[in-house]
């Protein structure tokens, strides 16, 4: 029972694509806790394969991406920590254009994340410099946050990359807020109201919906 509610926490999510809130886990989690009966046969759902997933999944990020711009001419290396990406991101980026150096992408179920991906920088950093790269991007085995590599194979904060970004969305007149969990950053480089919070990673939603923010961010410290 506790492998069934360690799993269903893992990949809680609710209509509007968020993480389910603290209170609505334990509700579930006492839910399962208790006593279940099992449902008959013939109501149990059916599981159907969609063929092209991964293809519509592809096509979907790249939506994301600005329109008319290409990474031609770039040379990346993306590490996908043997994860959930490890097809996609590599694919994604070369069909924007890209020169594509993939590493950690041959998954075997018991090597995600080992000594590869975001807690292993420097498996992108050593590939990036060994092929003159300009950029790595280590993402971690669920491919929900990253870690950029210059094209020095040296560690690129992450307030730069907010700021960054937040300067960009505030020329644009999308930035109403930008919000950091730490307590201190470049936020304010972007010119855009904001703060910095101590928070953990599940209260990130919490905040950002508060304040009717578009940007938020954590330092990630497990990089050992």
């Amino acid at each position: 029972m506790t492998a069934l509610v360690e799993t269903v926490t893992w990949i809680k999510c609710n209509l509007e694509q968020f993480k389910l809130s603290d209170a609505a886990e334990a509700e579930i989690e006492a839910m399962l806790e208790g006593d279940i009966a099992p449902a008959r046969p013939e109501n149990i759902g059916r599981a159907k394969r969609i063929e092209d997933g991964r293809g519509r999944y592809q096509e979907f990020v790249k939506t994301s991406f600005p329109a008319g711009l290409r990474l031609d001419g770039l040379k990346v290396v993306v590490d996908c920590a043997n994860g959930a990406a490890y097809r996609t991101a590599p694919e994604v980026l070369w069909e924007l254009g890209a020169e594509v150096i993939p590493v950690g992408v041959a998954p075997n179920g018991t090597n995600i994340n080992d000594r590869c991906g975001s807690t292993h920088t420097e498996t992108a950093a050593e590939a990036v410099v060994a092929h003159g790269a300009h950029v790595g991007i280590s993402l971690d085995g669920d491919a929900d946050r990253l870690i950029v590599v210059d094209e020095k194979g040296e560690t690129v904060d992450g307030d730069q990359i907010m700021a960054l970004i937040g300067t960009r969305l505030a020329a644009q007149g999308q930035l109403l807020q930008l919000f950091q969990c730490a307590e201190e950053g470049r936020g304010r480089e972007a010119g855009a109201a904001g703060g910095f919070l101590k928070s953990e990673n599940h209260a990130h939603r919490g905040h950002l919906l508060k304040r009717q923010a578009v940007l938020g961010g954590e330092p990630v410290y497990d990089l050992e």
